[in-house]
């Protein structure tokens, strides 16, 4: 696997982690229990900057900018799902604003917004996954792909905005640490 999917898809796994805890979230709400609420502001302060800040860029500049204009059917797919990047920034401003109504009244509509976002969340990872990066392994040239590797190492660096990544690698920890139970406990 080219490591610039690697990386891409690995931020895919984290993500569909948050999902599973979102929706985990709006299980127990929906059956009258209580959640706590730091988790949920770790939720929505993750899913607000991360993908917006370090995720979307990786695919928009490298890869949907490269794969563009390859073919309609990859140029089809590339509006689609730019259309959703921009739609998920509307979801998860709605998200935010459902956490702050549940963490100050216990109400806002907590339970479905937070199952639109992770069915929303996970349906777009699907449809990279599947199709775009599928197309592109078939499009692309070795040296395209160098290109794109380079770029989404550069953006990858460790040592750009470090403090940054790391902030939302431990929010990305807290979350799944305090929401899913131990292994064999």
């Amino acid at each position: 696997m080219r490591s610039s999917l690697r990386i891409i898809k690995g931020e895919h796994l984290a993500l569909k982690g948050i999902a599973r805890v979102l929706k985990m979230e709006a299980l127990v709400l929906e059956r009258g229990g209580r959640v706590d609420a730091e988790i949920l502001e770790d939720i929505a302060a993750y899913v607000t900057e991360f993908p917006m800040r370090f995720h979307h860029p990786k695919e928009e500049r490298t890869l949907f900018a490269t794969l563009s204009g390859r073919s309609p059917e990859a140029d089809r797919l590339i509006v689609a799902l730019t259309n959703q990047h921009e739609e998920e920034s509307r979801l998860v401003a709605e998200l935010a604003a459902a956490v702050r109504a549940y963490v100050a009244d216990g109400d806002g509509g907590l339970v479905e917004v937070a199952r639109r976002y992770a069915r929303f969340l996970e349906e777009h990872i699907h449809m990279e996954d599947a199709q775009l990066f599928r197309l592109a392994e078939q499009l692309l040239p070795d040296a395209a792909w160098d290109a794109v590797d380079a770029a989404v190492a550069r953006m990858d660096d460790p040592a750009a905005e470090a403090a940054e990544k790391a902030k939302f690698t431990r929010l990305h920890l807290r979350i799944m640490d305090a929401a899913l139970p131990p292994l064999g406990g």
